[in-house]
């Protein structure tokens, strides 16, 4: 067997190795590039289009709550005429008004205040005279009612009428200002007559010293009224008339006087009565109203 020598055989075993080696290195950066192309994507150029393309366009359509949208039940109102009412009697505070010199009537039942009144719509019932509770002081008032009235006195004797009756319950009033206006509903809780009665007011009063004087009244009434102070007549208004007004003088010394207003309703369906005072020698009339001299009465 031949032998090789030692030097040749190291050679040898070098160069294979040397061999070896490039080829690993070969071999693995071959490797590595394989691994590295498959990880990475490839993109392809698209097309480029010859007309520009619009973008996507998409509709949102909301949908409104049901809740919301449902409308409210419309309001049910119910209206029940009411044919008779009868409220409590309360004490009614009147209000002044500034009456003119002299009122004219057109005949009763007519409604004249003169041009640019018009009344018609107003209703009065009892609380135009007063009310059925008891006020202290105050004028107190007898109705009685007829077949037919005409005048309220007559040679001596009151209440000339046919087949009169008096009724038993009385109303109550400090004062009288009630303009002329139409009277269809009568007296609720005394009588529902509205024509063809009478109204007889009575009133006993302390007048103070300071007030003392001589006065000027004016009455003014649809239909006929008589005011008397101590049983002496101061106004006569009697008899079937439109709204008119008489004035009369009286004067009042310190002390207690009687005051009487006498008043009647002829045919349907206009009434009116006012009862105003001033001092003598004064310009502006005022209400006559009881209020302002309670301060002065006796204690009941």
């Amino acid at each position: 067997m031949r032998r090789f020598p030692r030097k040749f055989l190291i050679e040898a075993v070098g160069v294979s190795l040397a061999v070896h080696v490039i080829l690993v290195v070969i071999l693995g950066s071959v490797v590595v590039y394989v691994a590295q192309s498959a990880d990475e994507p490839e993109f392809e150029a698209l097309p480029v289009p010859d007309q520009p393309v619009e973008p996507l366009q998409q509709k949102v359509y909301l949908q409104k709550n049901q809740r919301q949208s449902q409308k409210p039940p419309p309001l049910r109102i119910v209206v029940q005429q009411v044919t008779q009412l009868n409220p409590p009697q309360l004490q009614i505070a009147l209000p002044e008004v500034k009456a003119s010199a002299n009122y004219r009537g057109y005949g009763s039942g007519s409604g004249g205040l003169g041009k640019g009144f018009d009344l018609s719509a107003t209703i009065v019932d009892i609380k135009a005279f007063g009310t059925t509770k008891r006020l202290d002081h105050a004028f107190k008032g007898t109705i009685r009612t007829f077949s037919r009235i005409d005048r309220l006195r007559q040679d001596g004797r009151w209440f000339i009428g046919e087949d009169m009756k008096r009724r038993s319950k009385h109303i109550y009033n400090y004062a009288f200002n009630l303009p002329e206006q139409p009277f269809e509903q009568g007296f609720p809780g005394v009588t529902d007559q509205f024509e063809w009665f009478s109204l007889d007011f009575e009133a006993e009063l302390h007048w103070p010293a300071y007030l003392a004087g001589e006065y000027e009244f004016r009455l003014t009434s649809d239909d006929g009224s008589i005011f008397m102070i101590d049983g002496q007549d101061v106004i006569d208004n009697d008899g079937l008339h439109g709204m008119s007004a008489r004035i009369g003088r009286a004067k009042l010394e310190p002390g207690k006087h009687h005051f009487r207003l006498v008043y009647f309703q002829g045919p349907r369906v206009m009434i009116g009565l006012i009862l105003e005072y001033r001092r003598a020698g004064e310009h502006n009339w005022q209400i006559f109203d009881i209020r302002k001299l309670l301060d002065y009465q006796p204690r009941a």
